[in-house]
């Protein structure tokens, strides 16, 4: 079985972060996403990779609704929220709540 996007974000990118967004930030990370969904679009007609992530009832809808935030404008912007600002932070945020959303979602 291939890889999803979610299991790439933690065991590929998670660990090595200056290797795909340059600094361990949420708002590289946001842009990084926006690169893949485009791809994604293109080239995973059938959502394999992108889907548990962006597809109906993916992480960011969990996370949306963990956080009863509805459907926001920016996807990761209540990580920064959360964390006053701090990039570092959010992005630690963020990975623990994907880190949650994984182990309750197994493909």
């Amino acid at each position: 079985m291939n890889k999803d996007l979610i299991e790439f974000l933690l065991v590929d990118l998670r660990p090595r972060p200056g290797m795909f967004l340059t600094v361990y930030s949420i708002s590289y990370l946001d842009i990084y996403l926006s690169g893949v969904q485009i791809t994604c679009w293109q080239l995973d007609k059938a959502g394999e990779f992108s889907e548990r992530f962006f597809g109906e009832d993916g992480f960011l809808d969990w996370s949306w609704r963990k956080y009863k935030l509805g459907q926001p404008s920016f996807r990761l912007h209540h990580y920064l929220d959360m964390a006053k600002a701090d990039e570092k932070v959010a992005l630690d945020l963020f990975f623990q709540d994907l880190s949650v959303y994984n182990s309750e979602h197994r493909r």
